[in-house]
């Protein structure tokens, strides 16, 4: 059985997730992890439930596999510094989330972001699902901002977190040319089940393994579903070299993780 790297879930340090009754726990995501044969994990800071990145940090550090991203608040004003803070705290990667910070997808402050973060070696995990409502709504496509963006800071390495959603596969062809970018299937794969943006999936399970990961959005979806979602692409007719890239090795390298 091909072990896993989860590339997307969201322990909290309350345990409890936005404002829902849903389970977010560390001891249940390590539980998860063990029952569904996942070694690592993305264990991925947000705004709200406590966060705080030193009190994060510890906790994630507690559990065998598991990496901690930081919460990146968007509004500081000497934003490099607090990059600077992250990355001596010990964090190896950082979330921009548009809608839960209530950023504007300011080119300039994004710009800021990329170049520190590709000069520190931070991994930069970028939340493509835009939709909310219309008074947050972007007005124009923000895979453009990022195109303009990467222009300053070409080599950062960047994960599109959910993939681009329904414009997987715009954003799939960017990471085609770009071996510093990855795919993250978490929530397409799952919502967008019966459509052809499934189909649009499996494709490019083929086509392009060397830029995909597979996340669960945890606890959106259990590990186990996951799993499960996993051994349906290992009964489908794609070489085991590729569901080893998609499974676990892409995201590894990233973070420079031996497998």
């Amino acid at each position: 059985m091909i072990p896993l790297f989860d590339s997307l879930t969201h322990p909290t340090l309350q345990g409890n997730w936005l404002d829902r009754d849903t389970v977010a726990t560390f001891e249940d995501l390590k539980n998860q992890m063990d029952k569904s044969n996942v070694s690592f994990a993305i264990a991925c800071g947000i705004n709200g439930n406590a966060y705080s990145h030193e009190r994060y940090y510890l906790e994630s550090t507690k559990i065998k596999g598991l990496v901690p991203i930081a919460r990146l608040d968007m509004s500081v004003k000497d934003i490099e510094k607090e990059i600077e803070r992250i990355s001596e705290i010990g964090f190896k990667g950082i979330k921009i989330h548009p809608r839960f910070e209530n950023f504007d997808y300011s080119e300039d402050i994004l710009a800021r972001v990329f170049i520190k973060c590709q000069d520190l070696g931070i991994v930069v995990h970028w939340c493509s699902f835009y939709y909310s409502k219309i008074e947050n709504y972007p007005s124009f496509d923000p895979y453009f901002s990022i195109i303009r963006t990467l222009k300053k800071a070409p080599k950062t390495t960047l994960v599109i977190v959910h993939g681009g959603v329904h414009d997987i596969m715009k954003y799939a062809e960017l990471a085609r040319f770009n071996d510093n970018i990855l795919i993250d299937l978490s929530l397409t794969l799952f919502q967008y089940r019966n459509t052809t943006h499934y189909q649009n999936i499996i494709f490019l399970l083929s086509k392009i393994d060397r830029r995909l990961c597979l996340g669960s959005d945890h606890p959106e979806v259990s590990l186990m579903q996951l799993r499960e979602q996993f051994d349906e692409f290992c009964a489908m007719d794609i070489p085991v070299e590729k569901l080893w890239n998609i499974g676990i090795r892409n995201i590894s390298k990233k973070y420079n993780i031996e497998i």
